[in-house]
């Protein structure tokens, strides 16, 4: 089943709400409430006072799904950059001093292959600090052409660190086959020669086309009251603007070929044993998400 925006997140935000201690009393967690703001950007709070911590979490539609072969991989590229400057935070120790000294506990971002994702885990008494943190990420990040030179490397040392996994490998390679038309929309990893061409310009394409509020979803959860959510996104992300959302069209696909067979050794396996996957079976699971993340 594919992994949609909202299930995706709502799943981050549900392993955050549940983490509180064996030994705290219960308590109640809210039902899940919802409001699109005037500019698009749709809005989650899920109300958990167990533990005086909230999580913020922005997701974006987008991902390996929305790739074209001339931008397999920058998806994954933005998602490291957005962490390294934007208009308040001029440099990644300014980015990171910011997170110090809210107190967070917990962040990061992902790329899979229909959303972006970033989040933070913060005292719940200063949950607007983190809301603003993240309105100054995603609306004005900077895109500088030293910093991208350096964050290349790391992305494509990922990538290569990725083509060692057996998992990584096995699933490459029977996705390239079942959808030989447009593998680059399965896979958020990208030629390396897409990294290493990458540019400030692609990636403010990239922004403008689908870091918008229409394509976007707040997600907050934790010790935070339902219209005090509301009320930090209107406050720091009310004035956004952006264009439409963005149309993500299947691509041209076949009947996924019969005959599909891959075999290769894994270390890490068990000795003597085997595993076969049909093509089918291995389809539901791959559409469960393939992840990247930033740290």
């Amino acid at each position: 089943m594919r992994r949609s925006i909202l299930r995706a997140t709502l799943a981050l935000l549900a392993a955050a709400l549940l983490a509180a201690p064996a030994a705290a009393a219960p308590a109640t967690v809210g039902p899940v409430a919802h409001r699109t703001l005037a500019n698009g950007l749709e809005v989650f709070v899920v109300q958990n006072s167990a533990v005086p911590l909230a999580t913020v979490c922005l997701a974006f539609r987008g991902g390996a799904s929305a790739q074209t072969p001339e931008t397999a991989g920058l998806f994954h590229l933005y998602e490291h950059m957005l962490f390294a400057a934007n208009e308040k935070y001029p440099n990644q120790a300014a980015f990171t001093a910011a997170l110090k000294r809210m107190g967070v506990s917990n962040w990061n971002g992902a790329t899979s292959s229909e959303y972006i994702n970033y989040y933070i885990t913060v005292p719940s008494d200063r949950v607007e600090q983190g809301v603003e943190f993240w309105s100054w990420a995603v609306r004005k990040p900077v895109f500088d052409a030293a910093k991208l030179e350096a964050e290349k490397d790391v992305v494509i040392n990922e990538i290569r660190g990725y083509h060692t996994d057996p998992n990584h490998i096995m699933e490459n390679a029977l996705e390239s086959r079942m959808f030989p038309l447009a593998p680059w929309r399965k896979n958020i990893d990208g030629p390396e020669e897409n990294i290493d061409a990458a540019t400030p310009a692609q990636l403010e394409s990239l922004r403008r086309s689908w870091y918008i509020p229409r394509n976007t979803a707040l997600m907050i959860g934790g010790d935070v009251a339902p219209e005090r959510g509301f009320a930090l996104a209107e406050k720091w992300f009310g004035d956004w603007s952006g264009g439409d959302r963005p149309a993500l069209a299947e691509p041209p696909q076949g009947p996924i070929p019969g005959g599909i067979s891959l075999v290769y050794p894994d270390d890490n396996y068990y000795d003597g044993v085997g595993q076969v996957l049909s093509p089918i079976r291995q389809l539901a699971r791959l559409h469960e998400g393939n992840t990247g993340s930033a740290l």
